[in-house]
């Protein structure tokens, strides 16, 4: 089975325990309508996400998000209400947070895409036919050469680094501007995977959730991988992260 498929599976077997567990509500219940409707609605969506152009998929991802909200304050609403049990509740809500954990996902990676085109059109409408102009932090410019095999993260990366490292050299602590230290976010991910050997995303964002958000921890996520602290196995809301013990 490909990961569409299983992606496809997860949807369609969320709607089939939204059906049932609606099974028990009164006939002309309203609730009822609303949460089978709503969850054929994200089957729909999600099996369509493949037959859409890639310009097209970012707007479809977030509708889909805005879907498995809407289903979370149902959920929330039915139990509230008696018309659900805990238990079902508690089952529902979880299918639909893996759910809304993968997409969330989905939708940063193609957010970060779009901005990437975004900062390099930018940078292109600065072109001389020498090369491009690029501004530095300290307020000066840099001129790149047209043959000059450099990307735009290269650049960004490089200015960011021009005013963390001074501030590192003298033990000063750089903040996500959330009031979170970024260096103990990454101290307590590592801590976590010391003691419990590998993890999740889905239990990562539960055991942090209360401390930073997910696009949060995907990003300190993918920076310790990249310094090879961290080594990721499997794909997107299967994979499995581990300490590397090289």
């Amino acid at each position: 089975m490909n990961f569409s498929n299983e992606l496809k599976k997860e949807a369609f077997d969320f709607a089939f325990a939204v059906h049932r567990v609606t099974e028990l509500f009164p006939k002309e219940e309203a609730l009822k309508k609303e949460l089978r409707e709503y969850s054929a609605t994200l089957l729909a969506k999600v099996s369509g996400l493949e037959l859409v152009e890639n310009s097209e998929k970012l707007a479809l991802t977030r509708n889909i998000l805005a879907t498995l909200e809407a289903l979370k304050n149902l959920i929330f609403l039915g139990q509230k209400t008696g018309l659900m049990k805990a238990i079902n509740a508690e089952v529902l809500e979880r299918e639909r947070t893996c759910l809304e954990i993968y997409f969330q996902y989905e939708c940063d990676v193609l957010e970060r895409a779009q901005s990437r085109k975004q900062k390099r059109d930018e940078i292109g409408s600065t072109s001389t036919p020498n090369g491009v102009v690029v501004p530095t932090a300290s307020g000066g410019e840099v001129k790149i050469q047209n043959d000059t095999q450099i990307s735009v993260n290269d650049i960004l990366e490089t200015q960011k680094q021009v005013i963390k490292a001074p501030l590192a050299a003298f033990g000063v602590s750089i903040n996500d501007g959330h009031g979170n230290s970024i260096n103990k976010r990454y101290g307590a991910i590592i801590d976590y995977l010391k003691v419990n050997k590998e993890a999740r995303m889905t239990e990562l964002a539960t055991i942090f959730s209360n401390r930073f958000s997910i696009k949060t921890l995907q990003r300190d996520l993918a920076h310790l991988i990249t310094n090879n602290d961290v080594v990721r196995q499997g794909d997107k809301r299967w994979a499995v992260y581990r300490l590397n013990s090289l």
